[in-house]
């Protein structure tokens, strides 16, 4: 988790320092100018490519195969959108790089295979707000019923 906060951190400061110069050299509002159009760009790049993600999630789950490599799209996709969301040239140049569908295809299977080893080292932890369970080794256990008359009646 440090390394998230460290991102989170030294983004917007890379982004300031990206912003001095530029403005230095193409002026204020020209600056301000770039930033909005690149806002109003990922806007419409992120509506596509949720919609996109969307669709195809759909189509696996009327098919019936596992939707997690769309899932893990998803959240890029999302990722990038809050990216774009960020004042800043820097951020706006990533956010645009997870709009686009090769880019998150490419990262997907890293992706899952990250979280797969931090799921057999221990140190991912998955966790649903409004449940509590005991915590073992990372990972949240449920009493999973054994049969269906196990449910407690409500």
């Amino acid at each position: 988790m440090g390394w998230l906060f460290l991102a989170l951190v030294s983004l917007p400061l890379l982004d300031l320092l990206l912003l001095v110069p530029l403005t230095a050299s193409i002026g204020f509002f020209n600056t301000v100018g770039l930033i909005l159009i690149g806002g109003a760009v990922g806007a419409v790049l992120l509506r596509r490519s949720w919609a996109q993600v969307m669709l195809s999630l759909s189509n696996d789950m009327a098919t019936g195969r596992p939707p997690d490599d769309h899932v893990v799209e998803g959240g890029l996709v999302a990722l990038g959108g809050l990216l774009l969301a960020l004042p800043g040239l820097l951020s706006d140049v990533l956010g645009l790089l997870l709009m686009f569908g090769p880019l998150r295809r490419f990262l997907v299977p890293w992706l899952k295979a990250a979280a797969a080893g931090a799921a057999a080292r221990g140190s991912l932890r998955v966790s649903f707000p409004g449940r509590s369970a005991p915590r073992h080794g990372g990972a949240i256990l449920h009493d999973e019923p054994k049969s269906p008359f196990d449910h407690p009646v409500r």
